[in-house]
């Protein structure tokens, strides 16, 4: 079975700032390592092509409590690669997610997107499909993946938020 996750999220900023901050090292560094406590969170490759910019992302995302079915299963910490490609013009990041655990077993793909709401403020819009090929706690594996997906989002955009504010972008 594969789960599907849709997350939607004010970001008060305009669609060019939001896209630069996307590319933006510092400001990824700054949400992810210091504000969510991710282990690693790493631009790898970040290369501009035409109206492109392809992008690799080595992550260790902060892990809380896990069900101990999932433990059993991927253990006591998890790292990805995140590989994906933001098209400039329709302002849109496709990607997809290869685990350090199982990656031909656990598949996870998706975008994110903007929608302009006015000159200053974003719906970011966040797309995900998770599907776990491990009989018995396969569905189990993505319903915590996807509760993840949520909960870091929703959090992330609170951060970004904050950061926007404290920079004093628009």
């Amino acid at each position: 079975m594969t789960e599907k996750v849709r997350i939607v999220n004010r970001i008060e900023c305009s669609e060019t700032t939001f896209w630069e901050l996307f590319r933006s090292q510092d400001y990824n560094q700054n949400i992810f390592l210091k504000r969510m406590n991710f282990p690693r969170w790493e631009i790898t490759r970040l290369e501009e092509k035409g109206d492109r910019v392809e992008r690799t992302v080595e992550v260790e995302p902060y892990i809380g409590e896990l069900p101990p079915a999932v433990k059993k299963v991927i253990g006591e910490r998890i790292c990805y690669r995140e590989e994906g490609s933001l098209n400039i013009p329709e302002k849109c990041y496709e990607l997809r997610v290869i685990s350090n655990v199982l990656p031909s077993k656990i598949l996870v793909s998706g975008s994110q997107r903007t929608e302009k709401v006015d000159e200053h403020t974003v719906n970011r819009i966040f797309e995900m499909e998770v599907q776990v090929k491990i009989f018995g706690v396969g569905g189990l594996i993505e319903k915590s993946i996807v509760a993840d997906l949520k909960k870091g989002y929703n959090l992330g955009a609170v951060y970004t938020n904050e950061y926007i504010r404290e920079q004093g972008l628009r």
